[in-house]
């Protein structure tokens, strides 16, 4: 399973709970309007992050073997980028919302991509180089 399809799955997640299980408001005007804009944010990153691997002659394919190492754009701040800006884009969606349940989700987002591509990328990364 691929981090884009994670992130798909992720908002879907979101929205089900908002709606199913909203609780209670927790946020009121203007902070959806601050989500709106974290989350633009958030695409923001990883669009740039997306076009500095491109630019190191780098395919994006999560658990796959690097041959060299992107340092340029938002790699010079954050070795994850990509992720972070998925990260960053459900919590805008999550102010968004402006209900408690979708909260769970960006954590959880966290953990998952830690687990299953950060930590076995640098596996993989370290051993290359």
């Amino acid at each position: 399973m691929s981090p884009s399809l994670f992130f798909g799955v992720a908002i879907l997640l979101m929205f089900a709970l908002g709606y199913y299980f909203p609780g209670p408001t927790v946020v009121t005007p203007p902070w959806p309007f601050v989500g709106m804009i974290l989350m633009l944010a958030g695409v923001a990153i990883s669009g740039w992050a997306s076009t500095a691997f491109a630019r190191a002659d780098q395919a994006f394919k999560a658990g796959r073997a690097k041959s060299a190492l992107a340092t340029d754009g938002p790699y010079r701040f954050s070795r994850n980028p990509l992720y972070l800006g998925m990260i960053i884009s459900l919590c805008g969606l999550a102010l968004m919302m402006a209900v408690r349940t979708p909260w769970i989700v960006p954590p959880l987002f966290a953990v998952a991509m830690d687990l299953l591509f950060v930590r076995p990328e640098e596996k993989q990364l370290g051993a290359s180089l």
